[in-house]
């Protein structure tokens, strides 16, 4: 994961109250450097003391979310159901355990999300806006650690400001407050973009590239996957909805069982090849694929096959079901909001009724400002599971809410047996993720014991990267700004073959490997005498290890 470059900007400042970027950080870090950097003078540096601070605030959020959940109108089984979702989800498994910005950013969202709705819930003036103003100040200094967080205060904040429009000066503090958030977060990111190591990042790709009929194929492939994979994460509430597809017409469903059919087929046909992952759950990288499933380990150099085709085929089939068995629900309910049937009479009186209930309109807002967020990522076509993540909360929340009172007001068997799977899933693919790195760290340590000097070897993103940092002070990045003028960014190792070339090497120029920690024994590789680090998962295959290769 990135966070070794956190950690280290972290360390920097526990030892010497600067803050020092290192060429790798997309996200400002902010307060959570502070939050870090506490954990670090309590117990001493370690990579696993900057961590445990993840683990206190998913815990932190959680809490919160559930108080949200309840204000929202869940009841006490559905707000605790949802609470578990979002927590033990595996996603969220891997991203608490690490010192990555996720979990903090969504912490700050739903802390604002909860001081609006306490404001809204208030019944003086005074309280209304101190928990707005709490709500605003908050989240301007709690979206340095993730920037993403400041939906809080552009959106969240003045539309609830709007809602609370009948109290006189409600719009003039909301007004205020949003021009409060705009001024600092332009003030933050201009001292930002003055720090070594600052990162620039295109906001939209260039407009000729857009207008290609290539580009909207890919860019409509890419919202898909990301409602496919949207879908997973929330899969424990919708496999209730699986029982309602015999209320599809029955020639809905009748196509819907072929296609099944010719999905599956296309899959297994394609199960040994590189697009396989973009067919099957969960249908983004990151996260849950490359440190859970494992089937193409992004963070070292790997030859690993696909992992659990079958099941992952037979999981995505029953998920794209119950997002089409939801969605038929959805409809139904929208055409019978009104007398004329039709779905947008049905939209247009949902739309007026959400004045009556600003905390679910809170949530629309909430999900829409996030997801509008998302679209530069979505249009350079870079999508990773993890930033899911921060739509859970109010996605659940709706479909609870929709459950409750068009499915039942209990929550279903079956959805707590695939929430349980679920939590076991991501504990398991989380001991199997620190299982490998403490291999990794046996195996590097063994190379190291015998002399061979660190920037010989390559250890992986984690090792490598960090390698460059404490020699150089920066990762040669091309978007890394305000640093040394001589600074270049390499290319692979055009001595080693495609598969054999770590693409994190043009990053770390300083490490010129002879030798390498990989999962599996590489063609393009030569077995050296220190052979391989063996090590227990939980998740099969149950006997893995770490092999030390060598250049041949």
């Amino acid at each position: 994961m990135d966070d070794f470059s956190y950690i280290r900007t972290t360390q920097i400042y526990a030892q010497t109250g600067h803050l020092v970027y290192n060429g790798w950080a997309t996200a400002m870090l902010g307060w959570q450097i502070l939050w870090g950097a506490l954990f670090i003078k309590l117990f001493g540096f370690s990579f696993t003391a900057p961590r445990l601070s993840s683990i206190v605030s998913l815990f932190l959020m959680v809490w919160i979310f559930h108080a949200v959940a309840r204000r929202c109108g869940l009841n006490r089984s559905s707000a605790i159901f949802a609470s578990l979702l979002v927590g033990l989800s595996p996603v969220t498994m891997p991203l608490a355990f690490s010192f990555m910005t996720d979990v903090n950013g969504l912490l700050v969202l739903v802390a604002c999300l909860y001081a609006c709705l306490r404001a809204l819930d208030a019944t003086s003036d005074r309280a209304a806006f101190t928990w707005l103003v709490l709500a605003a100040a908050t989240n301007i200094v709690g979206g340095t650690a993730r920037q993403v967080a400041w939906v809080g205060v552009l959106a969240l904040v003045p539309a609830t400001a709007w809602f609370m429009r009948s109290r006189r000066g409600a719009l003039a503090l909301g007004g205020s407050l949003w021009a409060l958030g705009v001024a600092s977060i332009m003030l933050m990111g201009r001292w930002w973009s003055h720090k070594p190591g600052y990162m620039t990042e295109e906001l939209l790709p260039p407009g000729s590239k857009m207008r290609s009929l290539h580009f909207a194929f890919n860019f409509t492939h890419a919202i898909v996957l990301a409602i496919l994979c949207t879908a997973f994460l929330l899969f424990p509430l919708l496999v209730a909805w699986l029982s309602r597809l015999r209320l599809l017409p029955r020639l809905a469903q009748a196509g819907f069982g072929l296609l099944s059919l010719v999905y599956i087929a296309l899959c297994m046909r394609r199960t040994h090849r590189n697009d396989f992952e973009n067919l099957v759950a969960p249908w983004a990288r990151n996260v849950i694929q490359d440190e859970i499933y494992a089937s193409y380990h992004i963070w070292m150099l790997t030859a690993r096959p696909v992992a659990f085709p079958w099941i992952r085929i037979f999981v995505s089939v029953a998920i794209i079901l119950a997002l089409v068995s939801f969605a038929y629900g959805v409809l139904r309910f929208l055409r019978s909001r009104t007398p004329e049937h039709t779905i947008v009479s049905g939209l247009a009186a949902c739309a007026s009724s959400l004045y009556r209930r600003p905390a679910l309109a809170l949530l629309v807002v909430y999900t829409a400002a996030y997801s509008a967020l998302l679209l530069p990522r979505t249009l350079h076509l870079f999508l990773v599971d993890r930033y899911q993540f921060g739509l859970l909360p109010p996605l659940a929340i709706l479909i609870l809410i929709f459950h409750q009172k068009f499915l039942s007001p209990r929550i279903s068997g079956l959805s707590v047996a695939v929430l349980v799977l679920f939590a076991c899933v991501g504990v398991a693919g989380t001991h199997d993720l620190f299982a490998q790195y403490r291999a990794t760290v046996q195996a590097t340590n063994l190379l190291l014991q015998a002399g061979i000097p660190r920037t010989h070897i390559d250890g992986g993103e984690e090792f490598d990267g960090w390698t460059q940092i404490e020699t150089e002070g920066y990762l040669h990045d091309p978007r890394i700004q305000n640093v040394d003028p001589y600074f270049k960014v390499m290319g692979k190792d055009s001595t080693l073959p495609e598969l054999c070339s770590f693409h994190f090497l043009k990053q770390t120029p300083i490490v010129q490997p002879e030798y390498f920690a990989a999962t599996e024994k590489l063609p393009c590789m030569q077995a050296s005498q220190f052979g391989e680090v063996a090590y227990r998962s939980w998740l099969p295959p149950y006997q893995r290890g770490v092999w030390i290769l060598q250049r041949p």
